[in-house]
């Protein structure tokens, strides 16, 4: 899983041990990570979203990083996020609310450096709910956590 010495990953100086363009196979499923964003506290990474089809595969900064699969959520935002959010019938309880820099990864999206809100919350089901809000978009995303026995394969870039 890691990404080297950070030289040709420009992800690396955020801590992230991934990089754009990698494989990784879950349960028999080969994910590209070739485009999507990283969240960061100041030089701090916080986690990465790349898009694949329909789905979001969330992961972690660190050496051994947590790797979620999910997709967008569809649910009202409020101004401010609240304490709980409800989704699917299921109350999410907020964890962690940061002001954070939203960096591309892959094809330019025009929100480079662009600053936001991040919100994770937390459903006693185990799902967890990530809220990117500011005043040019607002996305919501619901995941789980993968297995780390259930990913097969991992590979970066040379």
């Amino acid at each position: 899983m890691d990404a080297g010495d950070g030289s040709s990953n420009p992800l690396a100086r955020f801590g992230f041990h991934i990089e754009p363009h990698a494989l990784i196979e879950i349960n028999g499923r080969a994910y590209y990570l070739e485009e999507g964003y990283s969240v960061r506290e100041g030089q701090h990474g916080l986690v990465c979203v790349f898009r694949v089809d329909t789905e979001r595969l969330i992961v972690s900064a660190g050496k051994q990083p947590n790797v979620y699969l999910g997709q967008d959520a569809s649910l009202e935002l409020p101004a401010h996020l609240p304490s709980v959010l409800e989704l699917g019938g299921s109350p999410f309880s907020l964890r962690v609310r940061l002001p954070v820099t939203v960096d591309a990864i892959g094809t330019p999206t025009g929100l480079e450096e662009h600053r936001c809100i991040w919100g994770e919350y937390h459903a006693d089901s185990g799902q967890m709910l990530w809220v990117l809000s500011s005043s040019l978009r607002a996305e919501a995303l619901v995941a789980e956590r993968v297995s780390p026995h259930d990913i097969t394969y991992w590979e970066t870039p040379s």
